[in-house]
């Protein structure tokens, strides 16, 4: 009698085997192109093997990459332009924004300046749109604007004054509100409470916030500009960074806050 033995399931392929061959081929973009393009190459057939379609446009990505790093600008371009198609298939912002520089940069090598102009400039609206400062900062400088200038600076400006008008807002909206409780539920009238509140509280508790807030506008800044700019890989990276710039921010005004406060203490302003 003979026994008719199934075959055995095969065992895809883990996903981290995918994001493990992912990220050596990135760092092997550094120091050897050809084994960057074979791990690539590699992640490429298995991500196709799986149906991957994000795994094999990054993949794809890594490939043009490694071609124009290698000098084969017809190989970079074919490998940029599928990964741009894969990462519109998942709608990737960040990985669209990565093809469609890496499309500009060989149009860049090929002197081809308008359609190069031309691609850079859609990576950086795209990469704008979803909030990835390095996608911003790789565009601009390849386009000759200094992302510093351009993005860090004027964010660190724009928190730091609207911290000092938030902590005004914030202190004149305390008085009023103060005032209207005072006056609805303790039978205090609204004129006196102004009054009399200049009496009761020192001039100094306003500046005491005014100070502080400047300095928490800026760490707040620039922990969401440092963390911005260490975005890479994919679209969640974004969450991951702000969350992380969240608690960075967090922790730094808490400490500084405490700092405030010894100093206050020691001029007698708290």
């Amino acid at each position: 009698m003979q026994l008719l033995v199934a075959p055995l399931p095969r065992i895809p392929v883990t996903s981290e085997r995918l994001r493990a061959l992912l990220a050596e081929s990135n760092e092997a973009l550094a120091h050897d192109a050809r084994d960057a393009a074979r791990l690539a190459a590699e992640a490429t057939a298995l991500a196709t093997e799986n149906s991957d379609t994000g795994a094999r446009a990054r993949a794809r990505y890594l490939e043009g990459r490694a071609a124009e790093l290698a000098l084969d600008e017809t190989r970079a371009l074919e490998a940029y332009r599928e990964s741009l198609a894969g990462f519109q298939a998942v709608r990737d912002d960040i990985g669209r924004a990565d093809a469609l520089r890496g499309i500009g940069q060989v149009y860049d090598t090929l002197g081809d300046a308008p359609q190069a102009l031309a691609h850079h400039l859609r990576a950086l609206a795209i990469a704008e749109e979803a909030g990835d400062l390095r996608s911003q900062a790789a565009a601009m400088r390849t386009i000759g604007i200094s992302p510093i200038e351009a993005l860090v600076i004027p964010r660190i400006l724009a928190c730091t004054f609207m911290m000092v008008v938030l902590g005004f807002y914030a202190s004149v909206m305390a008085i009023i509100g103060g005032a209207v409780i005072g006056d609805l539920m303790l039978g205090i009238p609204f004129l006196s409470f102004l009054m009399r509140i200049q009496e009761v509280v020192p001039v100094h508790d306003l500046w005491v916030g005014l100070i502080k807030a400047p300095v928490f506008g800026f760490i707040i800044a620039l922990a969401g500009c440092f963390q911005g700019m260490l975005v890479e890989g994919d679209s969640e990276q974004v969450g991951q960074r702000t969350t992380t710039a969240v608690v960075q921010s967090i922790f730094l005004v808490i400490v500084l806050d405490a700092v405030f406060a010894v100093f206050f203490s020691s001029v007698g302003w708290i």
